[in-house]
């Protein structure tokens, strides 16, 4: 895919990231609504961004709302869980609970910033998605591994198939168990060749410590700044 995207087209890739993955929910049954997300386990300084706009400090076994935010702090960590599996965020991690309710079975999160470990519980069907500007995650069930910094987004499969979807052209790239793909704000959009730093790293459990930018709205320097984090 050639050339930037715009700032503009970055804003409007939430909204398509969305519809593409409604509509791969509209090709399974419908089924219940995915249990809610809660924080397993906390390390350091985790706090929440709830609905009074404003960021708390978390408390483990927190019961996240439809729109939270969760945000780490340098060398912290957080667990947060649902009925479809637990996701890992590493040191200075930003992500959010989607503030509406997809079609049929499809647990979304979405990805601001840092690195994530997801571990999905195997279904049937795809019913479990990260979502970042540059690429969506979505699987039947698997380990894989997000990191977004530095205008791009690059996804290890530890085992098993993910499917990474283009939120600009809706193009879909399987990635197998010991693989990456890296996605960019330059377009970039494909498999890591063998060898490469990228591919290298998928293979890496290192925890990602770089501040990145959010793609949430709200600042996280109020989220650290109580104790300069």
């Amino acid at each position: 895919m050639a050339g930037s995207r715009t700032p503009l087209q970055i804003v409007r890739l939430s909204a398509l990231l969305i519809a593409i993955i409604a509509a791969l929910a509209f090709l399974v049954p419908a089924a219940a609504k995915a249990g809610e997300w809660r924080l397993a386990k906390i390390s350091g300084d985790v706090r929440v961004h709830g609905a009074d706009s404003t960021w708390k400090k978390a408390k483990t076994n927190q019961v996240l709302r439809p729109g939270d935010s969760v945000w780490t702090g340098r060398r912290s960590r957080a667990l947060i869980a649902t009925e479809d599996g637990s996701v890992l965020l590493s040191a200075r991690s930003l992500v959010k609970i989607p503030s509406q309710v997809l079609p049929g079975n499809m647990t979304v999160l979405f990805q601001g910033q840092g690195r994530l470990k997801a571990k999905v519980r195997k279904k049937k069907e795809r019913h479990f998605s990260v979502q970042t500007p540059y690429l969506a995650a979505v699987v039947k069930g698997t380990e894989f591994t997000v990191d977004m910094r530095s205008g791009r987004t690059r996804l290890s499969v530890s085992e098993g198939v993910v499917g990474a979807v283009d939120p600009v052209t809706g193009r879909e790239v399987e990635v197998t168990g010991g693989n990456s793909l890296t996605a960019s704000a330059s377009g970039k959009f494909g498999a890591d060749q063998a060898g490469s730093r990228s591919a290298r790293d998928a293979r890496a459990d290192h925890d990602n410590d770089s501040p990145g930018r959010s793609i949430f709205g709200h600042s996280r320097a109020a989220a650290r700044g109580n104790n300069g984090n």
